[in-house]
């Protein structure tokens, strides 16, 4: 078809010339095309046909001109067609600008309300500058009228300090003189008292050495047996069973700290429970109950990788429930919209929102159970995450032991479209048929 249109084309040209042109032609094509010059071309015979046709048109008078005026209509609809599109190409370019100038108007006034921002701040540090000089100049007044004050009142104690200086003097000679004369009746009988009190002294040391040689078996410990200074710390040393058990402790140890990833939280942990044991156990029988339970939650804390893992709901404390909409981070300008719904099932939320690319924390909110969270954050594109319990224990053990930790699969693109701000609303509520999907993840993950 594409050979048709080409040849017809270059028929059209002259489509004014005589019926001898273009038999001369059909002759010409005729014979270039003609099947039986061209046995090997399949596409020959198809060829043919379409000149034949083409040659029945032109020769013909009345069928020629419908054909050019077909050809006519056709270039006019062409025509009218890329007018269109052109028309619409301005259009497009038109609201392009119009998006444009709507986008610079949005960010002339977000920088007008920065300046006017900034201007209020200095203005507020300037009139807080000024009531501290005015306070320093207060304070320097009554300084210095206290100071006056206090003058005054020196002179007139000094003026009679002289009479009373002359009394205590002589009062202290009469005192020392009288004790000389105490001290040198009593001395003899003093001697005596200290005599037998050396020789009961030595007798007391002479007991205490024999008893320390005779306990001075040790055990090797995680700590240097030579320097233990409290009861727990001897009574490790001095018995064989909790030495081992604080060397096993101290091993478990080590390997919690290659699994875990808040490594400041297992510090704390730790240093919790030292503190516990110096302060409560006194005697064996509470060193081995401390020793197999730290064993325990180690133990757990190496399996998962979690630090509040083992943990026992009474060693936490529980805190009170801070207010919806409380954040770790209001350093920000936020534009786009944000809304997370609750159910009222009992359980509170602590959700944190990161960048999905570089996952740099934003900001984390507390949300309370069948509390609604409405917000503003920056443009960008954000993950979720969020952990839900009923008691809460702070930021560090969350919910406690019973914690529940997950993740919304999709990433939320906050952005400007032109024309408004595009956000998002959430509803933490499985519902039949919900376009959320959330999946369960590890609280090192979070």
């Amino acid at each position: 078809m594409s050979k048709f249109r080409t040849h017809y084309d270059n028929l059209k040209i002259q489509k004014t010339a005589p019926i001898e042109v273009i038999r001369a032609a059909y002759r010409g094509l005729s014979q270039k095309y003609h099947p039986d010059r061209n046995q090997n071309d399949p596409e020959a015979g198809r060829i043919m046909a379409l000149i034949n046709q083409s040659y029945e048109v032109l020769s013909d008078p009345v069928k020629r001109r419908k054909h050019d005026i077909w050809i006519e209509e056709q270039e006019a609809q062409q025509e009218q067609r890329a007018q269109q599109e052109q028309r619409a190409q301005q259009e497009q370019r038109a609201q392009q600008e119009q998006r444009a100038q709507q986008e610079q108007r949005a960010q002339q006034g977000q920088r007008a309300q920065q300046e006017q921002r900034a201007q209020q701040e200095q203005r507020a540090q300037q009139e807080q500058r000024a009531q501290q000089g005015q306070r320093a100049q207060q304070e320097q007044r009554a300084q210095q009228e206290q100071k006056g004050s206090d003058d005054s009142v020196f002179a007139k104690f000094f003026s009679n300090i002289e009479f009373l200086l002359v009394g205590t003097i002589s009062l202290i000679i009469i005192i020392s003189i009288l004790y000389l004369l105490l001290f040198s009746n009593n001395k003899s009988k003093d001697d005596e008292y200290s005599t037998v009190s050396d020789a009961s002294e030595s007798v007391l040391l002479a007991d205490n050495e024999d008893n320390i040689e005779n306990s001075k078996t040790t055990y090797p410990a995680s700590f240097d047996c030579n320097e233990a200074k409290s009861l727990t710390e001897n009574l490790i040393c001095n018995n064989e069973d909790l030495a081992i058990a604080d060397l096993e402790l101290a091993s478990l140890l080590k390997q919690a700290k290659t699994t875990v990833t808040d490594k400041k939280a297992l510090n704390n942990r730790v240093r919790k429970q030292w503190n516990y044991r110096e302060k409560n156990c006194k005697d064996e029988a509470c060193l081995f109950e401390w020793f197999n339970y730290q064993k325990i939650v180690l133990t757990q804390i190496i399996k998962t990788g979690n630090v509040n893992a083992g943990l026992t709901v009474k060693e936490l404390t529980p805190k009170p429930l801070p207010k919806t909409g409380h954040n770790d981070n209001s350093n920000f300008e936020g534009v786009a919209p944000l809304r997370i719904k609750t159910p009222s099932t009992g359980n509170h939320y602590f959700v944190k929102i990161e960048n999905a690319y570089t996952h740099k924390h934003l900001v984390s909110y507390f949300i309370q159970s069948g509390d609604v969270l409405e917000i503003n954050l920056p443009l960008g594109t954000y993950n979720i995450k969020y952990a839900s319990g009923q008691q809460w224990y702070g930021t560090e053990h969350l919910f406690g032991p019973e914690t529940a930790y997950a993740k919304a699969d999709q990433n939320f693109n906050f952005r400007f479209d032109g024309y408004q701000y595009t956000g998002y609303t959430i509803e933490l509520i499985e519902q039949v048929n919900g376009n959320l999907k959330t999946s369960h993840i590890d609280p090192s993950q979070f």
